[in-house]
């Protein structure tokens, strides 16, 4: 069902999912920081973000490097025990930074796996009747699939694993 254009479960009228691409050019000398699959994992996200502030590439939750951008690849939640953390850390960077920090569409971001990998019943156990499971998958929407990164005519495709056919 990932990728189904024409499914929509959220919203009065509903609003279809729309797939779709972004292009991102950076300056010349541009440092770029690549990060994929975190699945629920907000330990290793903390370390990575730990790091970064150690090394001055960020201060707290703002980058503080005019050259520098982060893009998370896809699969923030399921399988690990804080999804909710990792969803709320991750658009944290990004509000402090919309426009250095960069978040793509992994196929574990999709209602189908949330439900059926776990990530919707975290958020029912953290949160009860008060977690709208549908207003975070709603949000996924809005990703892109696939990010073109690039400098001048040089460009690379940054996705979670892949286009699908179709």
């Amino acid at each position: 069902q990932f990728f189904d254009a024409g499914r929509s479960y959220f919203g009065q009228p509903p609003i279809p999912f729309q797939p779709f691409a972004q292009k991102l050019v950076v300056p010349a000398g541009a440092e770029i920081v690549l990060r994929g699959d975190l699945h629920g994992d907000i330990h290793s996200l903390n370390a990575m973000l730990d790091w970064l502030n150690r090394e001055h590439y960020l201060k707290d939750f703002h980058i503080s490097r005019p050259n520098t951008y982060l893009i998370f690849l896809g699969d923030y939640t399921d399988r690990g025990a804080y999804g909710v953390e990792v969803i709320y850390t991750l658009l944290r960077l990004k509000l402090a930074n919309p426009e250095r920090v960069f978040l793509a569409r992994g196929n574990h971001e999709d209602v189908s796996l949330a439900a059926r990998y776990g990530f919707l019943a975290e958020g029912r156990s953290k949160y009860g009747q008060a977690f709208d499971g549908a207003k975070v998958c709603r949000l996924y929407d809005f990703l892109p699939v696939v990010l073109y990164l690039g400098c001048g005519t040089n460009f690379v495709q940054c996705c979670h694993g892949g286009l699908e056919p179709g």
